[in-house]
């Protein structure tokens, strides 16, 4: 029988990345929920998280001789990782400066709910900079059909996400009440309009 997921609360942090509405297909072809979390180094502790994703690697392989070398270990420093074409990551993100980054996914979307615990239905409501936590737990991988990259290591399945905050958004973009405050409308009376379009045709 399959040992059930320890299931984990993360910390606050930073979302980034956030496909938590539509599932993003990788390079394998799948679809999948994806969530960036970028947890300040200086102000939050993720030894729990570190724990989780230990525990997940000695359930897989508890024989240190036995275990894969180079295993991929799924929290990032965001000063120091490189990206495919050997660019440090903050460099082009600067967002993840200072910043431990932990990617999560889930084939199965997931709930996203505010403080209250009340389900979040406007999508615009969560998006990359916002402030979150998520229910995350740990999983392994390895060579096989499924995973054509022909690597071991382990991952962060995401269940389910609080939002806690707004912030900046990563995109640039900015929410449209933050833009504009309210104003009379300068709809014309009732009426108006048909009146102005019967004059323009004897005009």
């Amino acid at each position: 029988m399959a040992k059930e997921k320890k299931n984990l609360i993360t910390p606050k942090f930073r979302a980034s990345f956030a496909s938590v509405w539509e599932p993003k297909e990788s390079l394998g072809g799948k679809k999948s929920y994806r969530l960036t979390m970028l947890f300040p180094k200086d102000s939050t502790d993720i030894s729990e998280l570190r724990a989780l994703v230990k525990e997940a690697v000695l359930d897989r392989w508890p024989n240190d001789d036995k275990r894969p070398k180079g295993l991929i270990n799924p929290i990032k420093d965001g000063d120091t990782d490189t990206m495919q074409d050997g660019t440090v990551r903050c460099v082009k993100y600067p967002e993840m400066k200072g910043c431990w980054i932990v990617n999560a996914m889930s084939m199965r979307k997931p709930q996203i709910v505010d403080h209250n615990v009340q389900d979040i239905l406007d999508q615009n409501e969560f998006y990359s900079g916002c402030y979150a936590r998520a229910s995350v737990n740990a999983f392994t991988y390895a060579p096989d059909k499924a995973n054509p990259q022909k690597k071991y290591g382990v991952g962060i399945g995401l269940n389910n996400v609080q939002k806690l905050g707004d912030g900046e958004r990563f995109a640039g973009g900015t929410n449209a009440k933050d833009d504009f405050a309210a104003v009379e409308s300068t709809n014309p009376p009732a009426g108006a309009e048909a009146a102005d379009s019967e004059g323009d045709m004897f005009a």
